[in-house]
């Protein structure tokens, strides 16, 4: 099966080797490829599943770039379908955000003789959870850990007030 690149996909060279194939196929891919050197998402192809624009990160943006604002008139796409140039780029695995990990479990340890669960790892995710609960296993064979999952996160805030009394 042919590699075929996808819209709002990322891509990149597979390695230097693969970056100069793709300069030595048309003279105006050096000048595009500086700018693929880092990293493109796909933002638009044509009819013929040729690549025509792209977007690239910029500090906290993107750019989108087209083969005219990459300093080339000459037409055509900047990644060409019927000329084999794909088999230059692989797909870049998609990046979870921080912000999706799931970070609501915890452990809760029992020691022989405590008497209650103590909180010893928080704010952790399950693979986290359950490498600590192993490690403390391991260093606490008679001790008990239950790894619980939060469904819900309270606090309670105050906002601190000066009360005066006169004498």
């Amino acid at each position: 099966m042919e590699f075929e690149m996808q819209l709002n996909k990322w891509y990149r060279f597979k390695d230097d080797k693969a970056r100069l194939g793709f300069e030595d196929c048309a003279h105006q891919n050096a000048r595009f490829s500086k700018f693929m050197k880092d990293g493109f998402v796909v933002t638009d192809k044509t009819s013929t599943g040729s690549i025509s624009e792209i977007a690239v990160k910029n500090g906290t943006s993107l750019d989108v770039m087209r083969p005219d604002t990459m300093g080339y008139t000459g037409g055509g796409p900047i990644i060409s379908f019927g000329d084999d140039e794909f088999k230059f780029f692989e797909e870049i695995p998609e990046e979870i955000e921080e912000s999706e990990v799931d970070r609501d479990y915890a452990c809760l340890v029992l020691s022989v003789g405590d008497g209650g669960y103590l909180i010893r790892q928080h704010h952790c995710t399950k693979e986290e959870a359950e490498g600590f609960a192993s490690r403390w296993l391991h260093d606490n064979p008679k001790d008990e850990v239950v790894i619980i999952r939060a469904l819900t996160r309270m606090t309670l805030k105050t906002t601190p007030s000066i009360v005066s009394n006169p004498f």
